[in-house]
């Protein structure tokens, strides 16, 4: 399949798959009239990318994985080492949208408050508090 094809099963960009071939992570075979050729194995590794894309990865940690692969080591226990951080990061994130709900949810008790409170006072919501 030409890059246009790849592009359009894949949902990515042709300028998408140029840059991925730019930092080796996608490789084509030139034809003798210099059009890129790509097989199954481009298709299932551009899927892969955007799929690890979605789940987070960075283009970089996915370059990781795909050179592990094509140099014969199998990715699993370095891929095992980068869900458990990317977990942990998603963990601490979601602590931290929490807390940062709690705080709004808070002020908009606050704010909720009846009128009289000083117009400089925004509702309550920049009285001083220890959060």
């Amino acid at each position: 399949m030409n890059m246009i094809e790849l592009s359009e099963l894949t949902q990515t960009p042709v300028s998408t798959l140029h840059y991925f071939e730019s930092i080796n992570l996608l490789s084509a075979v030139l034809t003798p009239n210099g059009e890129r050729h790509y097989d199954d194995e481009s298709l299932a590794q551009v899927r892969f990318i955007r799929k690890a894309q979605r789940l987070g990865f960075s283009l970089d940690e996915i370059l990781q994985i795909s050179i592990r692969t094509r140099i014969g080591q199998p990715p699993c226990q370095m891929l095992q080492q980068m869900l458990l951080q990317k977990i942990a990061t998603l963990d601490e994130r979601m602590q931290e949208l929490q807390q940062m709900r709690q705080t709004l949810n808070a002020y908009l008790i606050r704010a909720s408050q009846p009128e009289g409170q000083s117009d400089l006072q925004y509702c309550g919501f920049m009285q001083s508090d220890t959060r």
